[in-house]
């Protein structure tokens, strides 16, 4: 290799993992990384190693381990992994490690073996780390998506000369996948039969004996479905499982072309201070497109004097341009299919992330000079900078909060029941309640997981005690728990209350603070944050 060459190549690979580090600082720069759904998945991976390596009667009467091969447990693995022995802070900071590196190593393998070894457009992917799913706390999915791009690439690595041993790789990373996420596993098993399909009319158009690559896939497809055989068939079951939609919402069509005008699958804590950023990066991706196909037209310009179905075929389209039908694909069901459907929501921010991550993987194949290329990266480099400065400040910010709830935590005895009110405004604080629960054996019952089909813990229906706010079964008041046909009654111990309730007139606010004069008193109040703790009356629990 030319000096010139290794000396681009070292550089190349400095600013690559200066990168990784320079996305990891949000995630560093506090205790714990505030998301949607990120203290319940915490919560529940500790609920995890409570049901399999303890006997707490309290926590197996209310949950158990979903008995179904759901999905949704690579995640919650490594959280309870991690947790078992470390704090649940420090377990979050490995998971979210293992994505934020993970997901551009993948990226980057996968459009080195589809491109030229001197385009260095893949650094496209560090905009997308810190993505509005990232920030929902799906990390499942967020997963899913590097298994997908290192899946894609080993296969493109083995795919021409596939063996049972590789095969038995790809069986072990695709079962991996389908418990990962099952929205993730449709997709891959979507683009996987395409890319099968391109790959056998490839070599069957230039391959000398058809008779030969007949014989050739035959093997090769036996070798794929038992690659698929044991996840397919979950991936089928759980399919069935899944409810009818009962309520299908839909985005304007005007809205989502404005998303996709500054990218709004990336988007995820303030649309006009990180759109600023993300709108200069959609018209990055556009200028790309169009000087790719511009180079594409003029080679094709050069070598061909007369145009024919077959000049166009083998001059014109290249073998990555399947990249650029799956992302056409994903566009159209982009705009068709609705944004939430009464068992999942955020479809159209899924769908147009992995639209964009396909288009970059087209645009990372393309030949591009190398003036563009630097430029590129320089301004990606300018783009990532600025918005990882803002989510380090954000995350900062959240942070306090989320310190409170951990604050809190410090006055809620083991082996208690907390009843969780939120009226915060800010979408984020959802689950922050189970924040308390992270690191001790305690029963929340906002539970969000439990109450699903397709997460690996679930409330134990056939044992759920009777569960009383103060002298009142929660049932009878208006926040209508679950009720039990068992005999045994559990009080609540705690209830926290997040949110300003001060002016805020509401029924079902003025019966709970009723019980809570009558049964709690205030044991924790936050100095910083709307937040406050109450504990049962020890005359009450007896």
């Amino acid at each position: 290799m030319p000096q010139k060459k290794i000396i681009w190549k070292y550089i190349e690979l400095f600013v690559f993992f200066l990168l990784i580090i320079i996305n990891l600082i949000p995630v560093y720069s506090c205790k714990f990384f505030p998301s949607l759904d990120g203290a319940s998945h915490l919560y529940n991976s500790n609920l995890i190693n409570q049901l399999i390596f303890s006997d707490n009667e309290l926590v197996h009467s209310f949950f158990r381990i979903n008995n179904k091969l759901v999905p949704n447990w690579t995640g919650h693995f490594i959280l309870s992994l991690f947790n078992s022995f470390l704090p649940a802070y420090i377990a979050e900071k490995i998971l979210l490690s293992i994505y934020i590196i993970g997901l551009p190593v993948a990226f980057r393998s996968l459009t080195i073996r589809i491109s030229s070894p001197s385009n260095y457009l893949y650094f496209l992917i560090f905009p997308f780390i810190y993505s509005f799913i990232f920030f929902l706390g799906f990390y499942n999915l967020c997963i899913g998506m590097m298994l997908l791009f290192f899946i894609m690439s080993y296969w493109l690595k083995v795919e021409g000369n596939l063996n049972p041993k590789s095969a038995l790789i790809l069986f072990i990373l695709i079962t991996l996948l389908y418990f990962t996420h099952p929205f993730i596993f449709g997709i891959f098993a979507f683009i996987f039969t395409l890319i099968f399909i391109q790959l056998f009319i490839r070599d069957m158009i230039n391959g000398s004996s058809r008779k030969k690559i007949t014989g050739s896939y035959m093997k090769k497809t036996l070798l794929v479905i038992f690659a698929f055989s044991v996840s397919m068939g979950l991936f089928i079951v759980y399919y069935l499982s899944i409810p009818s939609a009962t309520l299908n919402q839909f985005i304007e069509r005007y809205e989502l072309i404005q998303w996709i005008k500054i990218i709004r699958p990336i988007i995820s804590l303030h649309i006009q201070i990180e759109g600023a950023y993300t709108a200069k990066l959609f018209y990055l991706i556009g200028a790309l497109i169009i000087i790719a196909v511009f180079i594409r037209i003029e080679n094709f310009r050069i070598k061909v004097d007369k145009w024919n179905f077959s000049s166009f075929y083998y001059h014109f389209l290249d073998k990555n341009d399947i990249w650029l039908l799956l992302s056409m694909i994903f566009l159209i069901i982009y705009f068709v299919s609705p944004n939430a459907t009464g068992y999942v929501g955020h479809l159209s921010a899924r769908i147009g992330l992995i639209f964009f991550l396909f288009l970059i993987i087209w645009i990372s194949s393309q030949k591009f000079p190398q003036w563009l290329n630097i430029f590129a990266i320089i301004f990606i480099l300018f783009i990532n900078f600025s918005l990882n400065r803002f989510y380090v400040r954000e995350t900062k910010e959240l942070n306090e909060t989320v310190l409170e709830y951990d604050k809190a935590s410090s006055y809620v005895k083991k082996n208690s029941i907390v009843l969780p009110v939120n009226y915060s405004q800010h979408w984020l604080h959802l689950h922050f309640s189970n924040y308390l629960a992270v690191d001790k054996p305690l029963i929340i019952l906002n539970n969000y997981e439990a109450d699903m089909e397709y997460f690996p813990v679930t409330w134990n229906k056939q044992n759920l005690p009777q569960v009383q706010f103060g002298n009142e079964p929660l049932i009878n008041t208006c926040l209508q728990w679950r009720y039990s046909n068992q005999t045994e009654i559990k009080k609540i111990d705690y209830v926290l209350i997040g949110g300003d309730v001060t002016n805020k007139q509401d029924n079902c606010l003025n019966e709970i603070n009723n019980i809570l004069q009558n049964n709690y008193q205030l044991i924790y109040s936050s100095t910083k944050i709307p937040l406050n703790l109450y504990e049962l009356n020890y005359n009450d629990k007896n």
